[in-house]
């Protein structure tokens, strides 16, 4: 998370649900991103040996998508600037032996030039000063690197039965005045997400085979949404009762009985 998104997710609490409910990337589209990284060392030349070294996850809050490229690099680093996330992240990556974690912001990356061969973000862009940003995934990439933003606001989490979708995508829009305007990129699957390069590519979740689908508990969902900064923010400004409101129209949809708010 860039600055702004520090007080949303610094609280241990917070911490604790994000790394416990927070849905991972499907398989697919880390599939895609390193194979994209291949292609991209190759086109500059690298050899064998240079390809696919270093990964660096920006903002990886509790460490979900950082471990998914273990496999793929040499070494991989997350880095936020919220040191609960980080905590959360050490305790819950300590066996991956080629992963580890950092204090640091976007708009300030710490890392040299031309050192890095993969920045992602998964569900943080939007925190982060893009120009800022830009220009420091500009600087640490090397020739032919490959930065990677993407989300899961669009999850199928499937309950009872029933896919939750529609309505997760709906109290999404009832907490409106809790998102900040960067989150609307989540609307859009960053899709709207300026150009960093001339080549830039979007690929939609449908089109790429990139949808998140899974079966889950009740306490599963509620912890889900509980995990989000816009109820959160709720919560802090309203009072439990009033944030409960959310994850309460959540569980009636799963058992059937629930309707949308207009």
């Amino acid at each position: 998370m860039a600055e702004s998104g520090t007080k949303a997710f610094a609280n241990t609490h917070i911490a604790d649900i994000y790394a416990k409910f927070r849905p991972a990337p499907p398989a697919s589209l880390i599939r895609a991103v390193v194979q994209r990284v291949t292609q991209g060392q190759h086109k500059a030349g690298a050899s064998g040996g240079d390809a696919a070294q270093v990964c660096v996850d920006m903002g990886c809050g509790s460490g979900q998508n950082t471990a998914l490229l273990a496999p793929h690099f040499a070494t991989v680093v997350g880095v936020d600037v919220s040191q609960p996330q980080l905590d959360m992240a050490n305790r819950m990556q300590r066996h991956v032996g080629n992963v580890s974690f950092r204090v640091g912001s976007a708009e300030a990356m710490p890392f040299d030039a031309e050192s890095v061969n993969l920045v992602t973000c998964s569900a943080s862009v939007h925190w982060f000063n893009l120009d800022s940003f830009y220009q420091e995934v500009d600087r640490v990439l090397c020739p032919g690197g490959v930065l990677a933003c993407y989300s899961y606001l669009g999850c199928t989490p499937i309950c009872y039965g029933r896919s939750l979708r529609d309505t997760f995508l709906q109290i999404w829009h009832d907490l409106g005045a809790y998102w900040t305007q960067k989150h609307n990129l989540l609307l859009e699957e960053y899709a709207t997400l300026p150009q960093l390069y001339p080549n830039d590519t979007h690929i939609g979740s449908s089109e790429g085979g990139f949808i998140v689908s899974f079966e889950d508990s009740m306490e599963g969902l509620v912890g889900y949404m509980a995990s989000w900064s816009g109820l959160d923010k709720l919560r802090r400004k309203e009072g439990e009762e009033a944030a409960m409101t959310f994850p309460d129209q959540g569980k009636e949809e799963a058992l059937g009985s629930g309707r949308h708010r207009g």
